[in-house]
């Protein structure tokens, strides 16, 4: 959902939806031709910065959480109570040495592509996933 700052009384609701089909993870057995061996390495490389990319937003929200209850705690103090008002630093990404985040969405096409699916404060990301339940294909 956007918000424009100019009027506050309209709000439009803007949706997005992203199918991306992923390549599952490939595993090399023996004797491969080098264009093979190359996809396996993009696909690999792809899924890996895929990871980093959830893993580096799940530390940036959890640094984000404690910064701002710090903020408030200390905001709402008893001796600081008198003398200053609150105000949200909504979008903090810094740590509390004051040290941004960095979000590595540029390592792939595939995170760079997917930017926009993570990048906002109220995106919900959902995940459907198809198994083949044979046993050759478990690892």
């Amino acid at each position: 959902m956007f918000l424009s700052e100019m009027d506050m009384n309209r709000l439009s609701l803007v949706s997005q939806f992203t199918f991306v089909d992923l390549a599952g993870s490939e595993k090399l057995d023996g004797e491969h031709d080098v264009d093979r061996i190359n996809e396996a390495k993009f696909i690999n490389k792809s899924l890996s910065s895929l990871a980093t990319v959830i893993h580096s937003l799940k530390e940036k929200y959890e640094k984000e959480t404690v910064d701002n209850y710090s903020e408030l705690k200390q905001r709402l103090s008893p001796a600081r109570l008198n003398t200053s008002t609150y105000s949200y630093r909504s979008g903090v990404s810094s740590t509390s040495t004051g040290r941004k985040t960095h979000i590595p969405y540029r390592d792939s096409k595939l995170t760079h592509i997917l930017k926009n699916c993570f990048n906002q404060g109220n995106s919900s990301t959902h995940l459907i996933i198809c198994l083949a339940p044979s046993k050759s294909s478990l690892q």
